[in-house]
């Protein structure tokens, strides 16, 4: 317990020694958290990255404090700003090892269901594939760490609720498919944000044309 309080006491004077410093890390950090959000970023990407920098800058800059000891306050300030950096850039490359998010291939589709009309089909497999098919395209930032595993964990999370490729053999989730499209509640508004994926931000004429489809196609709404 002492020595927790110690670590503890430790890391408050650093705080305010460096105020520069811990500002920056704190808007790095808020900064972060909002597009996390924005993205729905995978909840340990939202907390574990943030705290893995502060721990490697915090290592870094006692490390260089040790080597350092009658450097000015300036210099002291600009060493904290530069560990917290090295940290950042170093837990990003390390991170990169990690396997999960990294194998875009696909299942091998079972059959899909007999769509009503080729305009549905189209609309869905643009707006809606991506995550709930066997079909996924991959897009090039998802071979980046944290990203690639965020991109994964919503593939692997929509698939699991529903999964287009799979309904000759698993009809989960479709009971639900058109109320979740005419509330607007999927395609989810992190898919398309930024800018991305513009093909899946539908109108209302595509969200009226492909409700009326759904409901036509045999196993799904009125078709069922």
């Amino acid at each position: 317990m002492d020595r927790l309080k110690r670590m503890i006491g430790s890391v408050w004077a650093a705080v305010l020694a460096h105020k520069v410093a811990t500002g920056l890390f704190v808007l790095g950090g808020l900064l972060w958290l909002v597009f996390s959000l924005m993205i729905d970023m995978f909840a340990p990407a939202i907390v574990g990255l943030p705290v893995l920098v502060a721990a490697v800058a915090w290592g870094l800059h006692r490390w260089w404090r040790r080597r350092a000891d009658d450097a000015s306050g300036t210099r002291v300030g600009v060493m904290a700003v530069v560990s917290a950096a090295v940290a950042a850039v170093v837990v990003m490359v390390v991170i990169q090892a990690i396997p999960y998010g990294r194998n875009h291939t696909n299942p091998t589709p079972t059959g899909e269901p007999q769509w009503a009309n080729t305009a549905t089909r189209d609309i869905i497999v643009a707006a809606c594939y991506d995550c709930h098919s066997d079909n996924t395209k991959y897009p090039t930032y998802a071979s980046i760490a944290p990203i690639s595993w965020t991109v994964q964990h919503h593939i692997d999370e929509g698939r699991g609720k529903l999964n287009f490729s799979e309904f000759a053999t698993n009809k989960r989730g479709f009971d639900d498919v058109i109320e979740v499209i005419r509330n607007g509640s999927m395609p989810p508004g992190y898919f398309t944000a930024f800018g991305m994926h513009p093909e899946a931000k539908l109108t209302k004429q595509q969200v009226a044309t492909v409700i009326a489809g759904l409901e036509q196609t045999p196993g799904i709404g009125h078709g069922g």
